[in-house]
């Protein structure tokens, strides 16, 4: 079984590497024993200070007035500062005393424009035929027709045709010029 390798320009890299990791874990090894050294050599130091310490430890240390700890009461009234404000310049209320707001109705509903356009006329006999658009459908109509069950169309003449918008039996007209 053969083993390939990288190319030879890798491998002085790959041994650098490896050299460099030992020399850090070398160089970390050695502070670590010093550092667990300087400890041992300090606590060694302290256990004889300890021992002989215990009253003049408190004396080295400055009173504490245990009567400066304690927190003094303030009466501050509490703000809410979530509380909606009004910016509108009004005449100030007595406290207790609410205003009487009136709802204001909604408006009205109305019909929307009418969405025909007028093409042209034809007269079949004694009645009178319009030929109207809305968008890509053509209408051809004439008094009494519904349009769309939404359109009644009322009065057909030379000057206009008026409708009524059946959802609010809304009146509309739509004039149509004589030179068309």
């Amino acid at each position: 079984m053969s083993k390939h390798f990288p190319s030879f320009r890798s491998r002085p890299l790959a041994v650098a590497a490896a050299v460099s990791i030992l020399l850090a874990t070398y160089v970390i090894g050695k502070e670590h024993q010093a550092h667990e050294a300087d400890l041992s050599t300090a606590r060694a130091n302290d256990a004889p200070r300890a021992e002989g310490a215990g009253t003049s430890a408190s004396r080295a240390l400055p009173e504490l007035d245990l009567g400066r700890l304690d927190r003094t009461k303030v009466e501050e009234t509490a703000v809410n500062l979530f509380a909606s404000k009004n910016w509108a310049n009004s005449p100030p209320t007595r406290a207790g005393t609410l205003t009487p707001v009136t709802p204001v109705p909604p408006p009205a509903p109305s019909a929307p424009p009418l969405p025909f356009s007028y093409v042209g006329k034809l007269m079949d006999g004694d009645k009178l035929v319009i030929f109207l658009s809305r968008k890509d459908t053509k209408y051809s109509v004439s008094a009494g027709d519904v349009i769309d069950s939404s359109y009644h169309v009322e009065q057909v003449s030379e000057s206009g045709v008026v409708f009524t918008y059946l959802p609010l039996n809304v009146k509309q007209t739509l004039t149509i010029n004589p030179l068309q």
